[in-house]
């Protein structure tokens, strides 16, 4: 068919003409008239319609996503988290503000060039390296500064606030930066394993050779003795025993050392046995 306004071929199923844009409704005649066709002169080819305005379509305007924004607060708050973690660490919190500063520049200014996209990606993932490196030192495992003092060498663990001395049987506790806890005995009585009890008259000293599996590093623990047969004028509370490190040492988890301690009389001659009970002790729980 035809357009009736410009003469223009178009498709039989067009609903406008695709040059002039006129819209093509009613009876359609699909010859082209000519001006001595009575059709011409008669009646007019289409019966026309008034024109409509096509709908328009509104796109929202989407901004496009200010990256630097958004890392920059995340540094923020993942510096306050690290502050946090660590005791509130000054640094850490002029870090956060440092960070929340770049984070509002940056969307006043909203750069959007892929030079400034890939800077802020690469400074994002230096960041985060870097601050969960932190984080795994605090939460990883122990963190040591090593010393050297003459021919001893030295660890200290300052997140748990012990040091240790490196023995010919390995890293050895010697101090805490905290006072023991007094240990019930109920905590100790599977985990501590005393063999060899001998009481030595000329030194009037009790020792054990102990082996400590128990949950604590070990200052002291505590017995209390007991006589076979008693004697006549035996009194109780004599008869507790204080026992520590041989040499002043501390005994660490899953090791063993002997423990002494003074004998709270002198061991009776003749065919007198002796005995004893667990009793407590002292020491810090990791």
């Amino acid at each position: 068919m035809f357009c009736s306004k410009c003469g223009t071929n178009l498709p039989d199923d067009a609903q406008f003409c695709l040059k002039c844009g006129h819209a093509l409704t009613g009876t359609l005649n699909t010859d082209i008239p000519t001006a001595s066709s009575p059709e011409a002169k008669s009646e007019p080819l289409i019966t026309p319609a008034a024109p409509t305005d096509a709908p328009t379509v509104s796109i929202p305007n989407v901004p496009n996503a200010n990256i630097g924004t958004f890392v920059f607060a995340s540094f923020a708050v993942l510096s306050l988290v690290v502050s946090f973690v660590k005791g509130v660490v000054p640094i850490f919190i002029i870090e956060a503000g440092l960070w929340a500063v770049l984070a509002w520049y940056w969307n006043r200014k909203k750069p959007k060039s892929q030079a400034a996209t890939a800077i802020v990606l690469l400074l994002a993932v230096v960041v985060v390296a870097a601050e969960g490196y932190s984080l795994l030192q605090k939460f990883g495992g122990p963190n040591y500064t090593y010393l050297q003092q003459g021919n001893a060498q030295f660890r200290v663990d300052n997140a748990a606030g012990r040091t240790d001395r490196l023995t010919t049987t390995g890293w050895t506790a010697v101090s805490f930066d905290k006072p023991p806890e007094t240990i019930a005995v109920g905590d100790l009585i599977f985990g501590l394993s005393l063999n060899n009890g001998e009481w030595d008259p000329i030194l009037k000293q009790i020792c054990f050779d102990a082996s400590n599996n128990s949950d604590f590093v070990l200052q002291n623990f505590t017995i209390v003795v007991s006589l076979n047969p008693k004697p006549a004028d035996d009194n109780p509370f004599d008869d507790i025993v204080t026992l520590k490190g041989y040499g002043g040492g501390l005994l660490d988890k899953g090791k063993s050392s002997l423990f002494c301690g003074p004998a709270p009389k002198t061991y009776p001659a003749g065919s007198t046995t002796w005995s004893y009970v667990l009793s407590g002790g002292s020491g810090w729980k990791e």
